[in-house]
């Protein structure tokens, strides 16, 4: 049984749980750090065994909630070069049975596959096949979210990404049988939900409605009238209905209070508008277009609490609306074509953010506080926030166009 070389405990104060599993390539190791308890991955690649740290780099601009996030690398005094990864809660697919139903499957897997067609969108297929082993893949106990423990690169030649995710799916439930023909590994996971068939035996049969004799000249039925819903039943000594009053104050007084409270709704309405006046035409396209990001009206709540409002956009621009919150703001800006937008985006390698509805591009600048520009792939929005609480809010914020 491999064991963690010492190392890691003297350099790194890295201690470790168990063996996730031992490969011909690399050794993936569960780990604590001692001063902050937190739970990470090790993966130690086999001597003589190079450029897996160069390569791993590519796993900084990559950010996908079904991929364990890259902490660090480095090279032991041995020479082994290793990665260092968050670690998952829950247990391993190794340890689920090999009958999953295909509805449990598809509760597995689901997530899974979005970071297998996530990657192949990248040009880095092989990072995929590499964690798709079934002690690599770690799954929480609600089967909510599934993890690639071990994505990234590795000595080994790997095949097709999309077919390797097909054989981890037969394996663990017999009833799917690999096609060989999926475009995705969604589409893996859309052929596992079961296919309903329409029954039209189930179905009543109409019966044709028997023809009724016609009347001629037949007078029209007067419609009866709703009547109101009786608080008693009528006695002897009382009257179906009440004897009409006579007219006095009690007439004024509930016409006045009835102008009272139309002045009052007149005069809240009159509050609303003024207070969260409406977008114009541009900025109303940001808000259809991200209503949980800026608000329907400016002055209105934005994300996190966040109060949003009106800017005159700069040359180039659109629309513009700045959004403050606590401890970060930011602004939507609206561009007339996705090319004029790219045109203003930093010239770097961004950061990529997925969350399998839409990639997010992230670059960091330079400023006093933490700055991030941030873009979705083929819109013609853009996103600047700012501030103490700017980086993990950027990952928060509703950025996929609605």
């Amino acid at each position: 049984m491999p064991q963690l070389p010492e190392f890691f405990a003297t350099q790194h104060n890295l201690h470790e749980l168990a063996v996730v599993d031992d490969a011909p390539s690399s050794t993936l190791f569960a780990v604590e750090d001692g001063t902050t308890h937190q739970r990470l991955s090790v993966e130690i690649f086999a001597p003589g065994t190079t450029g897996m740290v160069e390569k791993s780099t590519a796993l900084h601009g990559l950010h996908h909630p079904a991929i364990a996030p890259l902490v660090g690398t480095g090279t032991t005094a041995d020479g082994q070069e290793f990665i260092v990864r968050e670690g998952f809660s829950g247990t391993q697919l190794s340890q689920l049975p090999n009958n999953l139903s295909r509805e449990d499957a598809v509760e597995v897997f689901g997530p899974l596959a979005g970071a297998v067609d996530f990657l192949v969108s990248r040009n880095q297929a092989d990072f995929a096949v590499h964690g798709l082993r079934e002690a690599r893949v770690g799954v929480d106990k609600q089967r909510q979210i599934s993890v690639l423990a071990a994505a990234g690169p590795s000595g080994e030649e790997h095949g097709d990404a999309v077919a390797a995710f097909e054989e981890l799916v037969a394996r663990k439930c017999p009833e799917y049988k690999p096609t060989g023909n999926a475009g995705s590994a969604k589409d893996v996971v859309a052929d596992l939900r079961p296919q309903r068939e329409f029954d039209t035996a189930q179905i009543p049969r109409v019966q044709e409605p028997e023809p009724r004799p016609q009347q001629q000249f037949a007078p029209p039925q007067q419609q009866q009238q709703p009547q109101p819903l009786a608080m008693a039943q009528p006695t002897a000594q009382q009257p179906m209905a009440p004897a009409p009053k006579k007219k006095g104050k009690g007439g004024l007084i509930a016409l006045i209070s009835v102008l009272a409270v139309a002045a009052i709704a007149a005069a809240a309405a009159l509050w609303f508008f003024l207070s969260y006046p409406s977008w114009n035409d541009k900025e109303q396209n940001l808000a259809d277009a991200y209503p949980n990001l800026v608000g329907s009206r400016s002055g209105q709540d934005g994300f996190d609490g966040a109060k949003c409002s009106s800017r005159d956009p700069e040359t180039g621009q659109e629309a513009k609306i700045s959004c403050v919150g606590d401890g970060f703001s930011y602004i939507v800006t609206y561009y007339p074509s996705v090319e004029e937008r790219d045109a203003m985006l930093p010239d770097a390698e961004p950061v990529e953010l997925s969350n399998d509805q839409c990639t997010i591009q992230s670059f960091e600048t330079t400023a006093d506080v933490p700055t991030y520009v941030m873009a979705v792939e083929g819109t013609q929005s853009a996103f600047l926030v700012w501030g103490d609480r700017a980086e993990d809010e950027r990952l928060n914020l509703p950025l996929c166009a609605s």
